[in-house]
């Protein structure tokens, strides 16, 4: 019992409950009795009521219920509840990369780019619209494709090259244009990781061979133009010399990355001129990684 529900306890029995002064008949002593037993149960019942709404209403200092202890399992689902809709096979499908999706469309990713589905298509599915962006050795590596969705916009990552488009581009499965591009640095392996944040995009780029290989993270404007063209990037960062953990992680408009034993944080829009941005912070474990 709380120290909240002691207390009215002693203060609802204190107004309540009869005082006897003296010895009393019979039939004043049942009735007391019947008093006493209706009081307790209105102390009880009020306590209770009290106790739920303070639940929600009473301030932090009153500790809320323990609810340390699993619940139960949840619920199965049931496959003889479940109805088919539609299925598509993607010829030429990205088998590493991840399908995401938005409230109208699936966009998986291929080898060369992206293509789109509606949620609500009928068997057998079309595409309302595909995405090129990697063509001749883009296709022949088969690397994998890495989508990432962010207001309005889908990103993709493909064969040493960057993309976005928009998610409504186009319609009947024509071939869409994406709204800008950005090619890969010279000197390094490509794009990896992309993360979104306040309106921008990051990546990684390795340069050099483990275990010296050197990574930097580099930003761009989401909606940096919107006629293919390639765009700049607002900022690069320096993240030094081990394995890249991708992708990072985006937090109220501050971007995470770990690289080897050290967490950077960075604003997402730390500089807009293209320039060295200088992180938030920097965690970094003393421990041996390799034990």
């Amino acid at each position: 019992m709380t120290n909240l529900e002691t207390r009215l306890r002693e203060s609802l029995s204190r107004h309540l409950d009869p005082v006897q002064v003296e010895p009393l008949p019979g039939s004043v002593r049942r009735r007391i009795r019947m008093r006493r037993l209706v009081s307790a149960s209105l102390t009880t019942i009020v306590i209770g009521v009290i106790a739920v709404v303070g639940a929600i209403w009473l301030p932090d200092t009153v500790s809320p219920p323990d609810r340390s202890q699993p619940i139960g399992p949840a619920p199965a689902l049931d496959p003889a509840t479940l109805t088919y809709a539609w299925s598509v096979q993607v010829e030429d499908a990205s088998a590493l990369g991840e399908v995401v999706q938005d409230s109208e469309r699936i966009y998986v990713p291929t080898v060369s780019g992206a293509v789109a589905y509606s949620k609500a298509c009928s068997d057998p599915c079309k595409p309302v619209w595909r995405l090129d962006v990697a063509e001749g050795s883009g296709r022949a590596e088969r690397s994998m494709t890495t989508l990432v969705l962010g207001d309005g916009v889908l990103v993709v990552n493909v064969a040493n090259r960057l993309a976005v488009v928009a998610t409504d581009c186009g319609e009947g499965g024509s071939a869409c244009r994406p709204l800008w591009i950005a090619d890969r640095i010279a000197g390094t392996s490509g794009y990896g990781g992309p993360v979104i944040a306040d309106g921008v995009v990051k990546v990684i780029t390795n340069e050099g061979n483990a275990p010296d290989n050197r990574q930097t993270a580099v930003a761009f404007e989401l909606r940096c133009r919107d006629d293919g063209e390639e765009c700049s990037p607002l900022w690069r960062a320096d993240l030094g010399s081990g394995t890249a953990h991708v992708p990072g992680v985006a937090v109220g408009g501050v971007l995470y990355q770990q690289v080897g034993t050290r967490m950077f944080g960075f604003a997402a829009r730390c500089r807009t001129d293209g320039g060295e941005c200088e992180p938030e912070f920097v965690v970094e474990s003393l421990g041996d990684p390799s034990s």
